[in-house]
């Protein structure tokens, strides 16, 4: 019987939480890749987006699941063991013998103290199992209540933090899974509250990377908390949680 190949795209969140490992041992075909954007001028600090192919490597004689990372043809590392394990019990029970999928990554690194030379990381961008992924529609206005997540040794500015105050939001590109929360008025770091919590992320950092327009708001304060109405116009309300991965 001939193998059968999924072929498609795997869509994502936009937080590019799946990390590639053994990548390490591809740098030199990292560096070939970054050599071709114009936006790679400093090699001490890379944030680059490029698509990724994710394809099946039966052939592999330590781990017959696994699955290689290529960008622009070259191999830049593998899915982790887990993951790979995964994909192949999922595309096995949709009839499938391999995998051959784009997807988006973020190709991240630079100077690395510790080793005292240039490293770089890669991380895809596909929806995991964890995030439930349910149908996304668009919808006028989306609104969010839920309580900041603040650290113990934080202490927010006492003439910023107060309810009825407007709030912001920034993620480092890095980082697009951490999104701080930053009172209005503030300069710099000043008036941090902390972060949004893990079940909010995905609308709130789609709503951002779109450009879309919201509105936040502290309405209450409880126990060093501080809870944010937040509303998302022209965002996404639900999510359909599809793909391949973790």
């Amino acid at each position: 019987m001939a193998s059968k190949t999924l072929r498609r795209h795997l869509d994502g969140p936009e937080l590019f939480q799946l990390e590639v490992v053994g990548e390490s041992h591809f740098q030199k075909n990292l560096q070939a890749i970054l050599s071709r954007y114009e936006s790679h001028r400093i090699p001490d600090r890379v944030t680059q987006r490029a698509t990724a192919r994710i394809v099946s490597e039966p052939t592999n004689k330590h781990d017959p699941n696994a699955v290689q990372v290529l960008i622009e043809d070259l191999l830049i590392g593998y899915l982790d063991r887990e993951t790979a394990a995964r994909i192949r019990k999922q595309l096995a029970h949709a009839g499938f013998d391999s995998i051959d999928a784009t997807c988006s990554s973020l190709i991240v690194g630079g100077f690395n103290l510790q080793f005292g030379h240039v490293l770089y990381g890669v991380k895809l961008d596909i929806f995991t199992k964890s995030q439930r992924r349910r149908k996304a529609q668009d919808v006028p206005v989306t609104e969010l209540t839920f309580f900041t997540e603040t650290p113990a040794a934080l202490a927010p500015n006492e003439l910023l933090a107060y309810v009825g105050n407007a709030v912001k939001f920034w993620s480092s590109p890095d980082t697009p899974s951490r999104i701080h929360i930053y009172c209005r008025g503030g300069v710099g770091g000043d008036g941090k509250l902390g972060t949004v919590p893990k079940d909010y992320i995905i609308p709130i950092q789609r709503h951002l990377s779109a450009g879309l327009e919201f509105d936040a708001t502290i309405i209450a304060q409880s126990d060093q908390r501080w809870q944010i109405r937040c509303r998302l116009i022209q965002g996404y309300s639900v999510f359909e949680f599809v793909g391949l991965a973790a």
